[in-house]
């Protein structure tokens, strides 16, 4: 007979949802707001006014879970592309 363990990992990372700024930031700072953006080497970045801040491979690399086992390219994954349990706690305890 198997035993279900339910379990909540209490290191697990989370990354703030792609709509975060544009849904809940105040309308008076909406302009300012932080954004992703491709930079001048193809490579998806985030732009806090008019700065380009992250890793300059790719801001992908923040979600990349299996990035070191080979299982995802290094440097071509999307911010959008990572687990879906780092943006979403539903997704994570599923």
């Amino acid at each position: 007979m198997t035993r279900a363990y339910n379990v909540i990992d209490a290191d697990g990372h989370i990354l703030e949802p792609l709509d975060l700024w544009d849904k809940y930031i105040d309308p008076e700072f909406r302009e300012r707001r932080p954004r992703f953006v491709i930079d001048d080497n193809g490579k998806e970045r985030l732009s806090v006014e008019g700065k380009l801040l992250g890793n300059p491979r790719v801001i992908g690399s923040l979600g990349s879970v299996g990035a070191r086992q080979g299982i995802v390219k290094a440097g071509t994954l999307k911010y959008a592309e990572g687990r879906k349990g780092g943006f979403d706690p539903h997704a994570r305890i599923v």
